[in-house]
């Protein structure tokens, strides 16, 4: 299901040109990949930096697009209706505000330099309870992710749960206009992609443009990060949610009384009502998820009473803080899809809280979009790290450069340093691993962590 449209709707929302086909054409969905089942779909042909998707339109055709946009002249088609558009990236995202405007649903837009999938995930789980939901699929969250998941939208859907990444400055604006989002979130302010946008002060300009860009949206507000509670202490707007481990006066206040591998023992109200929850994550840093979650349910209007009970059937997302096990019983926190400072310090700070008899082991893949400052703040995190743990594994770009943090004719140690993930370096440590002992791997999706985790058979 999703999107219901016809050839005319699509003209109106595009200002496209019908180029051929009946204009009373209806479609069922949108597509961007040839090779998926596009019958009933609109094809839309998106030009990417090593791509572009106008080359498999004949692909499209043959597997059945009922429409077909394009910014390129192309040849009519009988079976085809054809629409040219000045740009397709911009005719998607046309389209997704028009089919936005045109359904009756709440949109509850998430954004942050961490946790954004997480919560959207923890979200999904408390809101489905009570509601028919749409959420993001895995990270669609740029200026292509969201307007198809808008547009993934149904018509008789409760509440779309949507997630908004950024790189740069006024991407967030662009995406909450499209959107025109009903609750605004900003998990977290960090240095997630301070290369790309330019720095820290910039981050924080371009975060704040998620509430600043919904003015009549409700904004929630986490009030244990630095950042986010200035924009709340400034903020005009007249409805407001907040969350903090610290302040008992927010409308959801949590805080983690056990910690364990596989659960946390969380503590403390929803909006007022006190309990108490095992919530099967890991970390500390994962029950400010857990608390963006329960404001999103209140925001769309459940009861204390009706989210407290959900907690229990939270699921992680893949890649973060993912709980593995090994056929030889070595325990794995696989934490590979983001990484920034602040994430890789959070999970070694709630490493330490954990009691475990075994050994621990870090394996630290780059985190990427660091800019200028990026050595200095490798060094700084593998410095802190490693004298904690049994032995380190650091692959990337500084890995030379990071060789001088170690005396090796000092003391024989277990750290090893690659520029790129290498299989004999991986099978050199699985061999010093026991099954008592833990492993972490943390680092950016570019890095490809999770070669580590097939040449170690972990699924």
């Amino acid at each position: 299901m999703a999107c219901n449209l016809s050839a005319q709707d699509i003209l109106d929302a595009t200002g496209g040109m019908l180029v051929s086909g009946d204009i009373k054409t209806h479609i069922r969905g949108v597509g961007t990949d040839s090779r998926e089942n596009l019958v009933g779909k609109c094809f839309i042909p998106l030009k990417g930096d090593n791509f572009d998707g106008h080359d498999f339109i004949e692909s499209a055709i043959i597997n059945k697009a009922s429409i077909i946009l394009t910014h390129k002249e192309i040849p009519k088609t009988e079976t085809t209706v054809i629409i040219q558009v000045k740009d397709t990236l911009l005719a998607l995202q046309d389209l997704a505000q028009f089919w936005r405007k045109k359904i009756n649903v709440k949109v509850l837009a998430i954004s942050g330099s961490n946790g954004k999938t997480t919560s959207k995930e923890f979200a999904k789980v408390i809101l489905e309870s009570q509601f028919k939901v749409t959420a993001s699929k895995a990270s669609f969250n740029n200026h292509w992710g969201v307007p198809l998941t808008l547009l993934n939208v149904n018509s008789s859907d409760d509440i779309a749960i949507v997630e908004m990444g950024m790189n740069h400055l006024g991407e967030l604006k662009n995406l909450s206009k499209i959107a025109e989002q009903d609750v605004s979130v900003v998990t977290t302010i960090g240095h997630a992609h301070v290369g790309e946008v330019g720095s820290f002060a910039d981050i924080v300009k371009a975060k704040k443009e998620l509430y600043d860009f919904s003015p009549k949206a409700l904004h929630i507000f986490n009030l244990d990060n630095k950042e986010t509670l200035n924009i709340f202490n400034q903020s005009p707007a007249t409805k407001k949610l907040t969350f903090s481990m610290h302040d008992k006066m927010a409308d959801v206040f949590l805080q983690a009384q056990e910690l364990h591998f596989d659960k946390v023992l969380v503590k403390g109200h929803i909006n007022g009502f006190e309990s108490e929850s095992w919530v099967p994550i890991f970390g500390e840093y994962n029950v400010y998820n857990v608390m963006v979650a329960a404001c999103l349910g209140l925001a769309a209007g459940m009861d204390s009473k009706v989210i407290w009970p959900q907690l229990k059937k939270m699921k992680g997302a893949w890649g973060r803080s993912d709980l593995k096990t090994a056929p030889e019983g070595f325990k794995v926190i696989f934490d590979a899809y983001n990484a920034n400072p602040e994430s890789v310090l959070a999970l070694d700070s709630n490493v330490r809280k954990l009691n475990h008899s075994g050994k621990k082991y870090f394996i630290l893949g780059d985190m990427l979009e660091m800019g200028d400052n990026s050595e200095a703040i490798h060094r700084q995190i593998i410095e802190t790290i490693e004298p904690y743990y049994d032995g380190v594994w650091y692959i990337g770009q500084h890995a030379e450069s990071l060789a001088s943090i170690f005396n090796f004719d000092e003391i024989e140690k277990n750290v090893f340093l690659s520029s790129t993930y290498e299989v004999m370096l991986a099978m050199k440590f699985h061999s010093m691993l026991h099954p008592e002992d833990l492993v972490l791997i943390k680092g950016s999706r570019g890095m490809r962590l999770e070669s580590i985790l097939e040449a170690w058979k972990i699924n």
